[in-house]
């Protein structure tokens, strides 16, 4: 959802993206269920990719290649890994007021049974 927050920003004011990457912060990593590492940057990658593409004036993915290992910061190892390449995932729509967010039930499951003991 906060590809598609800069989306909005971005359609606002017209900018060109200094640099960007595929890192992600702690949060980011605990709402994504049963995913792998990879299926998480390539979701990130190709939406953040439409998004640029679409409504900013241009952008740079840093970095080249910051670590030999390090998907998130080396272009050519995300880019052959076509994490930065192909369709970018469907955003389905979701009204807040309406209810849990539909890409919860896609991407982080909850069996529903949850509940807080002391």
């Amino acid at each position: 959802r906060a590809v598609e927050d800069n989306e909005a920003f971005f359609k606002k004011y017209p900018i060109v993206v200094g640099e960007w990457s595929l890192s992600l912060g702690i949060c980011s990593w605990a709402t994504c269920g049963n995913l792998s590492n990879d299926e998480v940057y390539t979701l990130f990658g190709r939406a953040q990719k439409r998004v640029l593409k679409e409504v900013s004036h241009g952008h740079f993915f840093w970095n080249w290649t910051e670590c030999p290992d390090a998907v998130d910061w080396n272009y050519q190892l995300a880019f052959s890994r076509g994490m930065l390449t192909g369709p970018a995932p469907q955003m389905l729509p979701w009204n807040k007021a309406a209810g849990p967010d539909p890409l919860e039930m896609i991407y982080n499951p909850c069996d529903g049974g949850s509940e807080i003991r002391y």
